[in-house]
């Protein structure tokens, strides 16, 4: 016997208008579509430019908004460079820390692989300072380090 194979127009006229409703264990917008689970923003994405890149980021870092406007294709680096805030941090500013044995804030960033220590400081603002200023020169995305959605 022959295997009914559905077709996108099948696909497109059961589902069209229907919002996607499902949010995965990531945060993603998420559904079957053709027999596999697809990402709401791999489709937009796809849909826009044709394009699979590696990594969509999204820029203000809510996982369920997918406007058009709120995507960007990066990679692993470029999307490193827009993280929000562990909820582990403990100083509130990420890359900043306090050391306890020297009394004194410390303030470091990784980029692409590589750590760098930007320095000890006497007060929290000059190792915040520090740390802006080499996300500056590193490209980093003016969102990296904002609080959690």
């Amino acid at each position: 016997m022959f295997k009914r194979v559905r077709t996108q127009r099948a696909w497109n006229s059961k589902m069209a208008g229907k919002p996607w409703k499902v949010i995965d264990n990531a945060g993603y917008l998420s559904a079957k579509m053709l027999g596999a689970t697809r990402r709401a923003h791999r489709v937009i994405w796809k849909l826009m430019t044709g394009d699979e890149p590696t990594v969509i980021d999204h820029i203000n870092g809510d996982r369920s908004d997918n406007r058009w406007t709120n995507l960007r294709a990066t990679d692993w680096t470029g999307n490193s460079t827009n993280q929000a805030i562990s909820s582990r941090n403990t100083s509130g500013h990420i890359g900043v820390g306090f050391r306890k044995d020297t009394g004194r804030y410390v303030a470091g960033i990784n980029h692409r692989g590589t750590k760098f220590c930007l320095g000890s400081f006497e007060t929290i603002e000059g190792a915040i300072a520090a740390r802006k200023e080499a996300e500056r020169k590193l490209g980093f995305h003016p969102n990296h380090g904002r609080q959690a959605a």
